[in-house]
């Protein structure tokens, strides 16, 4: 689920700035999550113009794409909360804000992307989207299949990087 987080921020302000901090020639999972229902909404039919793209890395856990706004470079950026949060230079409540709203996602088992936007040096945090990838229904009887015939079964994740 989307959660706006800042005053005047809405699901679809929310949503759309993380479409502009993805990319489809990636094919990166969680940039396909966002511009699937970002484009069935039509949010970005009116999109500005990009002047660049930078797709997520492990190292900087967040990925961006820079666009010209009224004669000015304005940037969307999403990624790791605990990234995310410290380029908005956001204040006590605000971190607070962000802090639980990533906690209530995350116990949930959701994965959770922090989404900001604004000119390139004054970022604006947004809010947060929870994304899910639930087991497939067989997984279990997969697992139990495989354990019966002496397989160990490990999963691996990327929640850590």
């Amino acid at each position: 689920g989307v959660t706006p987080l800042a005053a005047g921020s809405d699901a679809n302000a929310v949503l759309r700035a993380a479409a502009l901090a993805s990319d489809e020639a990636t094919q990166d999972p969680l940039d396909l999550a966002v511009l699937t229902p970002a484009r069935a909404q039509a949010l970005l039919k009116d999109a500005p113009q990009r002047q660049a793209f930078h797709p997520f890395d492990p190292a900087t856990r967040r990925s961006e794409g820079v666009y010209t706004v009224d004669a000015q470079l304005w940037r969307a950026v999403k990624g790791a909360a605990n990234v995310i949060g410290p380029l908005c230079k956001l204040d006590a409540t605000q971190q607070s804000m962000l802090d639980a709203a990533e906690k209530t996602l995350a116990a949930r088992g959701a994965r959770v992307l922090a989404v900001a936007a604004g000119p390139a040096d004054a970022l604006q945090l947004l809010g947060v989207i929870g994304l899910s990838d639930p087991p497939r229904p067989d997984a279990a009887n997969l697992i139990q299949q495989l354990t019966q015939l002496g397989v160990r079964v490990h999963m691996a994740t990327g929640d850590a990087l």
